[in-house]
């Protein structure tokens, strides 16, 4: 019994330390990221969830160094409802010329293996235009690839061009997941908002 009471209290005291992101699943749903890899949808309340063409970007500065942090209001999900299978999209929004620009992607996986390399990601547009990108970070088993935007061919279409589909394949086990999008202008409204955000 007081295993049992420690490993409770021991969880929920991790549990608190984790840091929390707000997303919306690719079928307009709110949910709450942690750290640790769970999630929790968000109870619905009186006020209205965000929609497309909301998305702001957020601004923290480190006090310490006064360095200067940018991230979306909003996280691009795409997995199955239960958030068993898929990954997460999350741009690394940098200043770039005194502007914001986003220079890569970083997709977290969920039950796609752990272990990857040389992941394959495919945008497929409502146009049948698609771009097509490989992973550029090492061998991990961290869960996370990281995609570069540096071709201006793939930033001006994810800037114009409503998306379908997207797929993603684990280099290193070759499973993938594909998911049809809901929200189909995520990554032009991502972008309004960095041109729009102040520095």
């Amino acid at each position: 019994m007081k295993k049992l009471i420690l490993s409770i209290a021991l969880l929920a005291i991790t549990t608190i330390n984790y840091a929390q992101t707000k997303a919306t699943t690719e079928n307009g749903k709110q949910v709450i990221l942690n750290d640790d890899g769970t999630w929790k949808e968000v109870e619905k309340t009186e006020s209205t969830p965000p929609t497309p063409g909301t998305i702001t970007i957020n601004k923290e500065t480190d006090d310490m160094t006064g360095k200067a942090s940018y991230s979306p209001s909003e996280r691009l999900m795409c997995a199955t409802p239960d958030q068993t299978l898929g990954f997460a999209v999350d741009p690394y929004i940098k200043v770039k010329n005194n502007k914001l620009s986003i220079s890569d992607l970083i997709i977290t996986m969920v039950g796609l293996g752990s272990c990857n390399e040389k992941n394959t990601l495919i945008v497929l547009f409502d146009n049948e235009e698609k771009i097509t990108l490989t992973s550029w970070n090492k061998f991990n088993c961290k869960g996370t690839a990281y995609f570069s935007l540096l071709s201006k061919t793939h930033l001006n279409k994810l800037k114009t061009l409503t998306i379908k589909k997207i797929r993603l394949t684990n280099g290193k086990g070759f499973k993938s997941y594909t998911s049809e999008l809901e929200y189909k202008n995520y990554f032009i409204d991502l972008f309004k908002a960095t041109e729009t955000a102040e520095i």
